[in-house]
C-alpha cells in the first residue's frame, strides 16, 4: 500500500509540475512572518520538535488529537496554503509525511493513520501545515478531543520516539 500510494503521489506530482503554472498567492493576502509557525521557525515560540533539516520542520501538534499527532511545516515555501505552495516542495512534505506514518507506527504502536490539508478559511493558522495523526487499535480519530492544549513536558517523550524511529529508518 505504501509502495502505491508514493507511486501515484509520484505520477499526480510529476504531471501537475510540466503542466500546470503555480497559481498566484490566495486573494485574501500574502504570508504573513509573525504567523505561529513562522515564529516557532524563528526560535520564537516553543515547540517539540521531531525533525528539521534545511527545508522542512516537523513539530508535536501542542493539541493534539490523538498520542504522536504532529505538523510538518516548510522552512521555505512560505506558503499560506496549499495553492501557495510550489509542487517540489509538496513532494517534499509529502515524502516526510510517508516517513512519519511509518515512524508514528514504529515508536508509537499507531495502527493507522490520518493525513490532513485543510486549505483557505479552513485554516486556524494561515501557513502551509500538514497534520499526520496516528490512530490505534483500528479506532476512528475523533477530531473534537482536540481542545486542550498539552505542555511541553507531555509532548516531548513522544517526540523522542518519533525522533528515534525516525533515525532507524534507511
Amino acid at each position: 500500500m505504501t509502495r502505491l500510494f508514493a507511486a501515484l503521489l509520484a505520477l499526480s506530482l510529476t504531471a501537475c509540475q510540466g503542466a500546470l503554472q503555480a497559481p498566484t498567492i490566495a486573494p485574501d493576502g500574502a504570508w504573513d512572518p509573525r504567523n505561529p509557525f513562522a515564529l516557532i521557525q524563528a526560535g520564537q515560540a516553543p515547540a517539540a520538535i521531531v525533525y528539521q533539516d534545511q527545508e522542512l520542520l516537523v513539530i508535536m501538534d501542542h493539541a493534539p488529537v490523538t498520542p504522536g499527532h504532529v505538523l510538518v511545516l516548510s522552512k521555505t515555501a512560505h506558503a499560506r496554503d496549499l495553492i501557495d505552495v510550489p509542487s517540489a516542495t509538496l513532494a517534499r512534505m509529502m515524502a516526510m509525511v510517508r516517513r512519519l506514518l511509518a515512524a508514528q507506527r514504529d515508536g508509537l504502536g499507531a495502527t493507522g493513520g490520518t493525513v490532513m490539508i485543510n486549505n483557505g478559511s479552513m485554516q486556524s493558522v494561515h501557513s502551509l501545515h500538514i497534520h499526520v495523526v496516528p490512530s490505534y487499535d483500528g479506532k476512528p480519530i475523533d477530531w473534537s478531543t482536540r481542545v486542550s492544549i498539552h505542555p511541553m513536558s507531555e509532548l516531548e517523550p513522544e517526540a523522542a520516539k518519533l525522533r528515534a524511529a525516525l533515525n532507524a529508518q534507511h
